[in-house]
């Protein structure tokens, strides 16, 4: 969500120091050309460095200006302390005195882009606080579709995916099925192994970041729930992604790239909606009355093969 704020604030300051903080795998997702450097919150031990010690090491470096994308009193605190003079963030109510300059945080009563969001802390710098439009990548070379049919709550899971793989089987054959997940989502060993299909690869557990971002660059299509690989596939490898949304609203959250469509229902008066517990009638209309004929043609019209 935060590339395009990176990427305006690189442009605004072309030469300066700009160091990253963050946990380890942020760097990751940073591109080299911007020239960043990067300090990890954790040891090599994976022990949290303590923020006294964080604090001091900031303090001899003279950073002239802190930006915190999270309205986190401890991020506020931290550069207060380490005598940043310009110090910009989101207010939270506790964070605002260690702020030189606090913005209120909209959220989707904006009506904007999360991502947009994120590049209004650069409006009093006189950085650019619009996106730009990605470039469309070429067409992959292979004939890949992946599916990342998890999500980090079980709410915005669509209960359907095993009929799409069949469905995905019969329409494109010439296609490599391909299925990732994290180590939360060991059940889909089980389910892919019923399916005895040897055009069905199972990368469940066996990527990490790096080798997450060359699958989904491989592909021709990812088809994959609101989750955090969405915004992998799309807006760092640049591929086209099908994002099936439940409760969460597309128009806030919906990844950034090239090439993105996504498939909801549109006629239900609870969604979209930011609650992490399903309070409806009908629990996870949202998804469960998701038919597979909506996200079939949801696939069909990005004519990912012609």
């Amino acid at each position: 969500m935060a590339l395009p704020f990176y990427h305006a604030l690189r442009t605004h300051y072309p030469a300066s120091q700009i160091t990253l903080l963050g946990p380890p795998f942020a760097d990751a997702y940073i591109n080299p050309a911007l020239n960043f450097s990067f300090r990890p919150l954790l040891t090599a031990q994976g022990q949290r460095i303590s923020p006294a010690a964080l604090a001091a090491a900031l303090k001899t470096e003279g950073y002239d200006l802190s930006l915190s994308l999270v309205a986190s009193v401890s991020s506020a605190f931290l550069f207060w302390r380490a005598g940043i003079p310009r110090r910009v963030g989101f207010a939270e109510t506790f964070a605002i005195p260690f702020l030189s300059h606090a913005i209120r945080w909209k959220g989707r009563e904006s009506k904007l882009h999360k991502s947009d969001l994120y590049l209004s802390l650069l409006g009093d710098l006189g950085a650019p606080t619009q996106t730009k439009a990605a470039t469309a990548p070429g067409r992959a070379s292979g004939k890949r579709i992946v599916l990342a049919p998890g999500a980090s709550l079980s709410l915005r899971e669509w209960p359907f995916f095993i009929e799409l793989i069949q469905w995905l089987r019969g329409k494109y054959p010439q296609a490599r099925l391909t299925v990732v997940g994290g180590p939360g989502e060991a059940v889909w060993h089980k389910r892919l192994e019923r399916l005895s299909d040897s055009g069905v690869e199972d990368l469940i557990e066996k990527t990490d970041l790096d080798s997450l971002k060359a699958v989904f660059a491989s592909a021709a299509l990812v088809v994959s729930n609101d989750s955090g690989p969405a915004h992998v596939a799309a807006t760092v490898a640049q591929t086209p992604t099908l994002v099936i949304f439940g409760p969460g609203d597309p128009h806030y959250v919906a990844p950034r790239g090239p090439r993105v469509a996504f498939v909801r229902r549109e006629d239900l008066p609870c969604s979209p909606c930011e609650s992490p517990v399903c309070r409806a009638a009908e629990k996870k209309a949202c998804l469960n009355g998701l038919t597979l004929a909506e996200v079939a043609a949801s696939i069909e019209k990005m004519a990912i093969f012609d």
